[in-house]
Formats: C-alpha cells, structure tokens, sequence
C-alpha cells in the first residue's frame, strides 16, 4: 500500500503561498485578499479579477519580495 506524503517541494509551495495571501491580506486593499496565488519552481502565479490596473500593481508590488519567489507572473484581470 502506497501513502502519499507531501513533498519537500509541495511543502515549500504550501507555504509560499500562504505567506503569500497573508501579504496581500496585510494591505489596506480588501480586494486583494480574493487574489489567488499559486507557486511553483520560484515562480508566484496571480490569478483572479481586481478592479483597476492600480490593484493589480499594488498586489504585484506587495510580492514582489515574498521569500522564495524569483518570478511574480500577473493574470491578475482588470474589471
């Protein structure tokens, strides 16, 4: 019988992105705490809607220096 175990990576990924939504959680923004992240391999993936442009790079800026994250990908849609 197998059992999956999170890997080191997946453990890693975990808590990135918690750190990650805690960060945008933190600014004066409540959109930004609908904000989805995703890590994987040093990139923070950004997905969901925010309502101007300025949002968008507010939530970029905010993780920009998360640990870990080499790379902030924005698909973050404006709406």
């Amino acid at each position: 019988m197998l059992t999956a175990f999170p890997t080191a990576d997946r453990i890693n990924a975990q808590a990135v992105e918690r750190a990650a939504r805690q960060r945008l959680a933190g600014t004066s923004y409540p959109i930004l705490r609908t904000v989805e992240c995703s890590f994987r391999n040093g990139r923070l993936m950004l997905s969901g809607k925010v309502p101007s442009y300025y949002h968008k790079q507010i939530a970029q800026e905010a993780l920009r220096s998360t640990k870990h994250v080499t790379q902030v990908v924005n698909n973050l849609e404006v709406v």
